[in-house]
């Protein structure tokens, strides 16, 4: 993924090429078709090269993603498997395999859609950060001086994403008890003449999760939505000092035209940072919820019941006479 995101830009960096090549024809008098196939020969090697970042991100982002997925959940069944029996005496069954095979799903996604991305975006950001203060560490820090604040401001709101994240899961899980526990009382219900009162407490947990879903949503989406508006301030900031720039003949054109591509390629990614950064903090009680059943003490024993040497085989044999018939001792 960081080669993808890094190799992303070098189709740019052909467009930049050409437009070099073009003005030096135009300001020298040459014809443009002057090296016509060697941009041709370097536009298809880019071809081949995001091809081949592609296929190697496939089989990174989504085989390997998936494979360890796979041993995850083996390795969850291994251990429910030795868990003692005190364990499921007090859980309901059902309830502990939808909320099993839910936090297998959301632990799935977040590693293979949002830690993958988070570091490669991440990682394209510094490749791309050093090769501009390599070449205008004055265009460079136009650029780049409003990331560490947009990260830091969705980054200093965790506490607050935690606690309306970790409140709008219990309540969703209230709501799932209780629903669960109408269809399993159902006949009980009917026959003591509570149904106004289940649907009323049923009313109520669905309305209170309503209002943390929406205050949950709500924390995140202001938080995120902000630091990303704030990362549109660098383009305002890159023209300005671009702009100084070539009033004082301070830089070329070429290198301003650069940084303009850049800035506006570069903040596209850093918006999915934010993004994926606030959903990795969703996931934290579901980490915990399985941390807390990987932790379980679990039987001791042979995991395999081989036979000692004092086990005697079992046979059957038939009564003595005088006996009834059909009757076997061992």
């Amino acid at each position: 993924m960081l080669c993808v995101q890094s190799g992303s830009h070098v189709p740019r960096g052909a467009v930049l090429f050409t437009v070099q090549h073009l003005l030096g024809c135009l300001e020298g008098g040459g014809s443009p078709t002057d090296g016509f196939w060697l941009y041709v020969g370097f536009a298809l090697v880019v071809l081949v090269l995001l091809f081949v970042l592609h296929w190697f991100q496939y089989a990174s982002l989504y085989i390997a993603t998936y494979r360890e997925s796979a041993n995850r959940r083996v390795s969850m069944a291994e251990t429910l498997r030795r868990l003692p029996l005190s364990f499921f005496g007090n859980r309901d069954l059902s309830d502990l395999t939808a909320t099993m095979i839910a936090d297998c799903s959301s632990l799935d996604q977040m590693f293979s859609h949002y830690v993958p991305q988070l570091f490669a975006s991440v990682g394209s950001t510094l490749v791309i950060g050093v090769c501009m203060f390599a070449c205008d560490w004055r265009m460079a820090l136009a650029v780049l001086w409003v990331v560490p604040v947009a990260v830091a401001l969705t980054a200093g709101s965790k506490k607050i994403q935690d606690a309306f994240g970790t409140k709008n899961i219990l309540n969703k899980r209230a709501v799932a008890d209780c629903i669960q526990e109408g269809l399993e009382t159902i006949r009980d219900i009917k026959a003591c003449h509570r149904q106004e009162r289940y649907l009323d407490d049923l009313e109520a947990k669905l309305a209170a999760m309503e209002g943390s879903s929406i205050r949950s949503e709500l924390a995140t989406g202001v938080f995120v939505c902000s630091a990303q508006a704030f990362l549109r301030l660098g383009l305002a900031t890159t023209v300005l000092t671009g702009g100084a720039l070539l009033l004082a003949r301070g830089a070329p054109f070429l290198y301003f035209l650069g940084f303009l591509f850049a800035a506006a390629r570069l903040y596209d990614p850093l918006g999915v940072v934010l993004q994926n950064i606030a959903a990795t903090f969703n996931t934290k009680l579901q980490i915990e919820r399985m941390r807390s059943i990987l932790e379980q003490p679990v039987q001791a024993g042979r995991r395999t019941s081989a036979p000692t040497a004092t086990t005697s085989p079992l046979t059957m044999s038939p009564l003595p006479t005088g006996r009834a018939r059909g009757c076997w001792r061992m």
